[in-house]
């Protein structure tokens, strides 16, 4: 079975970007309000451990306004969009959807790893 989490790197840190903090030994969900989550006087590798980010899931895509549909297909409300999550963390991206005639544009396919990383892309790709 795969890990929900990972330890991110530190370059994955941005403005917005969701990860967990372990602070007295219970995992505290947080939002990066910085682009690191240490001083750049304090080295990553002592601290790393410390960190954790969840995987993307069916429950993160619904939760930037994409609606189930089966078989791991999500489309938005507008319905000219849909994401295909396949094994692991590999997803495809097509824009607009048309239901009846079946055309459609891969818009990205590769992986993403988490929640931030998919809403960053929907942003670079005009979605959300």
């Amino acid at each position: 079975m795969e890990s929900k989490y990972y330890t991110p790197e530190i370059d994955e840190f941005h403005y917005g970007f969701e990860y967990e903090s372990l602070t007295n030994n219970k995992w505290i969900k947080k939002i990066s309000l910085l682009e690191g989550p240490l001083s750049r006087a304090e080295p990553w590798s002592a601290h790393k451990d410390n960190f954790r980010v969840k995987c993307l899931d069916r429950k993160d895509i619904e939760d930037l306004g994409f609606k189930h549909i089966g078989a791991l297909w999500f489309e938005d409300v507008e319905l000219d969009c849909r994401i295909r999550k396949w094994k692991g963390l590999e997803i495809d991206i097509y824009v607009q959807w048309s239901r009846f005639d079946g055309t459609d544009s891969l818009a990205f396919r590769g992986s993403i790893k988490n929640k931030s990383e998919l809403k960053k892309l929907l942003k670079q790709l005009n979605i959300t």
